[in-house]
Order: C-alpha cells, then sequence, then structure tokens
C-alpha cells in the first residue's frame, strides 16, 4: 500500500490524502478495471493518486489500521506509532496468489 512505502515521494502522498479526503461523489465507481487496447496509453500515464478515493479508507478498516497518520504531513508520518503499526500489518499480509500458486506446485510435485 502507498501510503506506507517510503518510495512514493511526499508530494504524491499529500495528493494521496487529498483524494482520500474528497467529499466529491463518485458516481464512477469502479470494481473492476476493464480496458481496450486504446485505453492503455492513457491508463499508464495516470499517477499514484488518481487511483485513491475515499473508499480507500475500506482498506485501512478491513485491516484495522488507523488513519490518524493522514492528519500530518507525510514527513512526519515514519516517526509516528500508528503509521508503523500499519506498516507491520502489511508485512505481515501475505498475498494470496503466492499462497495459492505454491499449493498448486505442491499438490503437482505430490502427485
Amino acid at each position: 500500500m502507498s501510503f506506507f512505502d517510503f518510495r512514493v515521494p511526499t508530494e504524491i502522498k499529500i495528493k494521496m490524502v487529498e483524494a482520500l479526503k474528497s467529499t466529491q461523489n463518485n458516481d464512477d465507481k469502479i470494481n473492476k478495471i476493464v480496458l481496450s487496447k486504446e485505453d492503455i496509453k492513457t491508463f499508464i500515464k495516470k499517477e499514484l493518486h488518481e487511483f485513491v478515493s475515499p473508499e480507500t479508507i475500506n482498506f485501512f478498516s478491513r485491516f484495522k489500521i488507523s488513519t490518524d497518520f493522514i492528519d500530518f504531513h507525510p514527513d512526519s508520518w515514519k516517526d509516528r506509532e500508528d503509521h508503523k503499526k500499519g506498516i507491520n500489518i502489511l508485512t505481515e499480509l501475505s498475498v494470496i496468489n503466492d499462497v495459492a500458486e505454491r499449493g498448486v506446485k505442491l499438490i503437482q510435485e505430490y502427485n
């Protein structure tokens, strides 16, 4: 998650927070992105903050990660306990696809 990635520049994190706090009604809610070949060129030019919306808060809620740190400047996040706890939670997450792929490989080897 980019809010916890030290490689994401401060300027982008500020824009991400603005997008997260945005109160605009997003009627164009998309659950799954479907792109045609023509759309790909435009899509890859999008910036990271363009993928953040008020609904992104659901990610934090789902994993019980405090969002208090977003009320402060991103340069101070690394020193905040709530941000550190978020990093720890995300570090512990297993990527489902990796786990599934390992399971399939084990089954194939076993057979």
